[in-house]
């Protein structure tokens, strides 16, 4: 499998919409954003971590606009309908940014939920380490190393019922194959091997 081809997957619909004669500017990147919905970003919460929301339909954002305070006259003319609120897309980002940084990042993921509008934490390592989805499903394992002690490892993906993989040891030390290397796979006697580590070459 190569890695390369399930990120081509993501880019698709960028690269089915680019028509090369069309002689339009190619797509640039947008950042967390997206130029077809709206809002959907990564957002600083009030505590100062970090969440990722994506709520574009309209159903979504009449409840987002309840949530900022923003479900007025002028509000629904702007927001309601998916063709004003991308034209009006950076006035709502700010109206949603504005009041996730105004609250704690559990009490957003709270009302959000409470609404039905997809938002999930931005994890950093100790996080993932502790997310209990990550946790029941194995995907970080516990490797012992001799030098290191224990390390937190990404096991092999995908995984397989029949051969499932697993992660032997993290590496092995420096120098550790040098007798294969340089004696058997080029030539070297014990008494050459013993002088360039002496030199400190090995």
């Amino acid at each position: 499998m190569s890695f390369y081809e399930p990120v081509l997957t993501l880019l698709q619909p960028t690269i089915i919409a680019y028509d090369p004669a069309a002689g339009e500017p190619a797509p640039m990147r947008t950042g967390s954003r997206i130029p077809t919905g709206v809002p959907r970003n990564v957002y600083r919460a009030g505590d100062d971590r970090w969440l990722v929301l994506s709520g574009t339909t309209d159903r979504q954002v009449a409840r987002i606009l309840k949530i900022v305070g923003a479900d007025t006259p002028e509000g629904q003319a702007k927001f309601a309908r998916s063709v004003d609120r991308i034209a009006n897309a950076d006035e709502l980002d700010a109206l949603v940014a504005q009041w996730i940084a105004a609250h704690p990042l559990d009490e957003v993921l709270a009302v959000m939920a409470d609404n039905r509008v997809p938002a999930a934490p931005v994890n950093d390592v100790p996080a993932l380490l502790n997310d209990p989805h990550i946790r029941a499903r194995g995907s970080i394992v516990l490797v012992d190393d001799a030098a290191m002690g224990e390390l937190h490892m990404v096991p092999a993906s995908p995984r397989l019922d029949a051969t499932p993989a697993t992660i032997r040891f993290p590496g092995a030390a420096i120098g550790a194959y040098n007798e294969q290397v340089y004696g058997e796979w080029l030539g070297y006697d014990a008494a050459t091997l013993d002088d360039l580590r002496d030199n400190k070459v090995i």
